[in-house]
C-alpha cells in the first residue's frame, strides 16, 4: 500500500490526485512511503520517472488438450487505436483457422474509455453498450457500430489489475450475452474524468460521470458492487502467492521459476472448448 506520495498522505486521496503526483517529466524522482504485507513499519523508496511503453498485442493459435483452433490475443492496455491492432489479431487467427477466441485484458489498466467501446465494438452487432452520466453530465449512449469484425465464440479474462477501458469492454461484451468472462472481479475505475480550474491556479480532476452497463449497473466504484463481476471466478494465483509469502520474505529477492500453470487461461480454454 502506498502510504504517502513526495510526504503527501495518501488517505482519503481521490485516485486521480494519486495518478498526478505520481507523473512527471522523465529522469525526475518521487518519493514514496510504503507499507507491505505483515511489515508494520513503512519503507521508503525513491523512483525515477521513465517512460512506460504500452506492450503491443499479440495474438497465437492454441491447440492443447481439448481446446483445438482458439486464438488467444492479449492486450495490456487499450491506448487510442488498440482496437485497430485488436482486429488485425482477429483476421490473422481467422486465417490460421481459429475457431473461437479468447481476448485476455488481464493487467490491461490503461486507455480512454471510448477505446474500450471500440474494442466491444469489435464482437457486437447491435444494442447498448453501455453509458455514462453524471449529475451534471447528461446519459451519454454507446450504441453498437453495426460492423463487427468477427462473430466467433468469444471468452474475455479479467482479474483485479483490469481497469477503465478494458473494464467498459468486458461489460459490454458480458452484458450482450457476447462472451463469458473468466477470473477476477475487475478493479473498478471506468469514469469519465476533466480537470477543473481553481481560483487560486490550482487545479483539481474530478470524475464527473460514471459509466453503466445497459442494465444499469455501476461498473465505477468497487467499494460500491462496481467493477466486472466474471461469469467464472478464477483467483490469480501469482497475485495470491504474493499476498501470502511467509513474514519477512520480499516478492523481490525471490529466484525468478517457471509457472507452470496459468490457471485464468486454462479455464477460458476450458469454457471455450465446451
Amino acid at each position: 500500500f502506498i502510504e504517502s506520495i513526495n510526504g503527501v498522505s495518501t488517505r482519503d486521496m481521490p485516485l486521480a490526485f494519486a495518478d498526478m503526483l505520481l507523473q512527471g517529466d522523465v529522469g525526475t524522482s518521487v518519493e514514496m512511503s510504503v507499507l507491505r504485507f505483515r511489515k508494520p513499519e513503512p519503507q521508503k523508496i525513491a523512483l525515477i520517472r521513465q517512460a512506460v511503453p504500452v506492450p503491443p498485442v499479440t495474438g497465437k493459435l492454441v491447440n492443447e488438450g481439448d481446446a483445438k483452433n482458439v486464438g488467444v490475443i492479449t492486450a495490456m492496455g487499450l491506448p487510442s487505436g488498440r482496437s485497430k491492432d485488436i482486429a488485425a489479431r482477429i483476421a490473422e487467427l481467422e486465417k490460421q483457422g481459429a475457431k473461437s477466441l479468447i481476448l485476455d485484458l488481464r493487467h490491461s489498466s490503461t486507455g480512454a474509455p471510448e477505446e474500450g467501446i471500440a474494442v466491444a465494438n469489435l464482437f457486437v452487432e447491435k444494442g447498448l453498450l453501455g453509458y455514462s452520466v453524471g449529475q451534471k453530465s447528461a446519459r451519454q449512449d454507446y450504441q453498437a457500430a453495426g460492423k463487427p469484425v468477427t462473430k466467433l465464440p468469444l471468452v474475455v479474462l479479467t482479474n483485479r489489475s483490469t481497469v477503465g477501458a478494458a473494464e467498459i469492454a468486458a461489460a459490454a461484451l458480458l452484458s450482450r450475452d457476447r462472451a463469458k468472462v473468466v477470473g477476477e472481479r475487475t478493479y473498478g475505475d471506468a469514469a469519465v474524468r476533466k480537470p477543473v480550474t481553481l481560483d487560486d491556479g490550482s487545479a483539481v480532476i474530478l470524475a464527473t460521470a460514471k459509466f453503466y452497463t445497459p442494465e444499469g449497473k455501476t461498473i465505477t466504484f468497487r467499494e460500491q458492487e462496481g467493477g466486472v463481476t466474471p461469469t467464472q471466478a478464477v483467483l490469480d494465483d501469482a497475485s495470491a502467492e504474493e499476498d501470502n509469502l511467509p513474514e519477512g520474505v520480499d516478492p523481490a529477492t525471490l529466484p525468478t521459476k517457471a509457472k507452470t500453470t496459468d490457471d485464468i487461461l486454462r479455464q477460458g480454454l476450458l469454457l471455450i472448448s465446451k
